[in-house]
């Protein structure tokens, strides 16, 4: 730069409403689980955090929940940079990350669908859409 103003990005444009995550699976102990995998294997690259480079976990489809393990552990996504995990988790443990990842998209679904209906928006407060 020149030694002027720093130009500033545009802004971000809304992220969209959460989509209702599947049926909860697995037990408390399971939760805890996929949590403690998740920060130790998974949060390095999927912050969940609006802008972030790689998708929020928290709002994955029905058909990107349909071949989650796949995708984790069969690493059919490797082509866009998510690798397979499978020579590092075993299936059981990928489903224990995955249970949470519903864990966590159901509160975060659960907390922006009270904000909306207490009528606000994502401009008057932006952190609903973003609870985990």
């Amino acid at each position: 730069l020149d030694g002027g103003a720093t130009p500033k990005p545009p802004e971000l444009p809304p992220v969209g409403p959460i989509p209702a995550p599947p049926a909860q699976f697995g037990s408390p102990a399971q939760i805890a689980l996929g949590a403690q995998l998740y920060g130790e294997n998974c949060a390095l690259c999927h912050s969940n955090l609006r802008g972030a480079v790689t998708p929020d976990l928290r709002r994955m489809s029905e058909g990107t929940h349909a071949v989650f393990q796949d995708i984790v552990g069969g690493g059919v996504l490797k082509a866009g940079g998510m690798p397979g995990w499978n020579d590092v988790m075993t299936p059981e443990q990928i489903d224990a990350i995955h249970t949470y990842l519903i864990s966590i998209s159901r509160n975060a679904y659960e907390a922006e669908q009270k904000a909306l209906k207490e009528g606000k928006t994502q401009e008057e407060e932006p952190g609903f859409f973003h609870t985990g």
